[in-house]
């Protein structure tokens, strides 16, 4: 089995409980998030937007139609510009 599969399964098997663990921290987080998610995602649960919702207070929630999981590395010109808005709000 290829490295890269071996890293995503134990990934996967621990990644709930480590999430449990910093679960109570985020709270913490003080700088702008922006939460993007294809709603066509087939590993995350598009419904993971309410639990940012519920936990981060300067909050953008982008939506992007007909993708999935894969929007960063197959198609970075429709998240690049939220990163780069991202970067901008941080060093003002």
């Amino acid at each position: 089995m290829p490295r890269g599969y071996r890293v995503a399964g134990d990934e996967k098997t621990i990644h709930a409980a480590e999430m449990a663990k910093i679960d109570k921290d985020w709270n913490q987080v003080n700088i702008p998030v922006i939460h993007i998610h294809g709603d066509a995602d087939d590993l995350v649960p598009y419904t993971n937007i309410n639990y940012s919702k519920e936990k981060f207070t300067s909050l953008e929630i982008v939506s992007i139609p007909q993708k999935g999981h894969e929007i960063a590395w197959a198609h970075p010109e429709l998240i690049l510009p939220y990163v780069y808005k991202m970067l901008d709000q941080t060093s003002n």
